[in-house]
């Protein structure tokens, strides 16, 4: 009797039969290793390679060891690929897209970095400096776990309000009175509040409720959008002719409130400021069109940042023709940094006081941002 080695796979002789051997249990010991044989009959013919000594329980359709690895690496792949997105389109990037997508990130910076500073400013009651980080920070995060690339990752205005109202709710209900520091204090509200908005949409997408949006009427989500728009149209409105500062000593807490205010006043609008307010959005708003209307004719034309220009331009004259001087309100120099650091934990005592009287609001911003994403997608 003769032990020879069966490679696999193999073709049995004069039946045209394809088959493999996988786990083979039987062996013998050949010194120290245990090697995997068939035995075959001496002088027997090929068809009859069946005798062989196989397990009773052995089932050549069950999966080796290798297929249940390649199995569970394809499963981790695949899990990769959906909760992190940018393992995906990164290594298949190609070069030729990287002119649009420059001239894209340009244009979206250009617009989106002002616009953060005037939402943190403006409607989140905070300083200029946290909407800087608010349109850098998400940006990078977005790219390896995000999705669509078509989305403008950064502050939300109906979200960005939201957060002004708690802070300025919460400030002016001190029985003490408002605090020494108001800027630390706002600080340390949005913080303890954005951190729990990320505690709740994780946990949201974690469970996948997304299904939400089918029981949702989409008249409901266009009146939502339409109202917020009319909300910040309004606050908007206010620094756009020159009412900022009267603001702060009326304080007209409400929408209409505030309406009556700017009609009131109207006589105290600052002309130079209103120019350049109205006169920036007549160029964006004209370039907009312009560029829909010639950019079937004229391919080139839909490749110039007007508004990259328009704040460039709007920079220059600024600094040239000190508009600081004419009344016109300005940015000034920003601090980055008080005691020499940019990041702290957010979980700290001075945040934690506002945990409980927070989380309202913090689902109330989860549930909101959901919407809005809806619409926006």
């Amino acid at each position: 009797m003769a032990f020879r080695r069966l490679e696999t796979p193999f073709l049995s002789a004069n039946t045209s039969r394809a088959g493999s051997i996988k786990d083979l249990h039987h062996s013998e010991e050949h010194g120290n290793e245990a090697t995997p044989i068939i035995r075959i009959e001496e002088g027997t013919r090929d068809e009859d390679w069946v005798a062989a000594d196989l397990p009773e329980d052995y089932d050549p359709d069950a999966p080796g060891p290798d297929t249940r690895a390649r199995a569970t690496w394809k499963k981790v792949k695949t899990r990769t690929r959906y909760y992190v997105p940018g393992t995906s389109w990164i290594p298949n990037y190609s070069l030729s897209l990287l002119l649009g997508d420059v001239v894209a990130g340009v244009t979206v910076a250009s617009i989106l970095i002002p616009q953060s500073i005037s939402y943190a400013s403006s409607l989140a009651k905070l300083p200029p400096l946290t909407g800087l980080f608010a349109a850098a920070v998400p940006g990078f995060i977005y790219a390896i776990l995000g999705s669509s690339r078509q989305l403008n990752v950064g502050p939300e205005a109906s979200l960005s309000l939201i957060v002004g109202q708690t802070i300025t709710n919460l400030l002016h209900s001190d029985p003490h009175g408002p605090p020494e520091d108001p800027h630390l204090v706002a600080i340390a509200i949005s913080t303890i509040l954005t951190f729990q908005v990320g505690l709740f949409t994780f946990l949201l997408g974690f469970i996948r409720l997304g299904f939400i949006d089918v029981i949702l009427s989409r008249a409901l989500l266009r009146g939502f959008v339409t109202a917020v728009a009319v909300v910040i149209t309004v606050e908007q409105l206010i620094p756009m002719v020159g009412l900022a500062g009267l603001e702060r000593e009326v304080n007209p807490t409400t929408t209409p409130a505030k309406v009556a205010f700017i009609i009131n006043n109207l006589s105290s609008i600052s002309r130079p400021t209103a120019i350049v307010s109205f006169t920036t959005l007549f160029i964006l708003v004209t370039g907009r069109f312009v560029k829909r209307r010639f950019t079937k004719t004229h391919r080139w034309v839909y490749f110039i940042p007007e508004i990259f220009i328009t704040v460039v331009v709007s920079t220059f004259l600024s600094d040239m023709y000190r508009w600081d001087k004419r009344g016109i309100a300005i940015l000034g120099d920003v601090a980055l940094s008080k005691d020499d650091s940019y990041f702290a934990f957010p979980i700290q005592d001075d945040n934690l006081k506002w945990l409980k009287i927070t989380t309202p609001t913090a689902i109330l911003v989860s549930v909101i941002g959901f919407l809005d994403s809806l619409v926006s997608a």
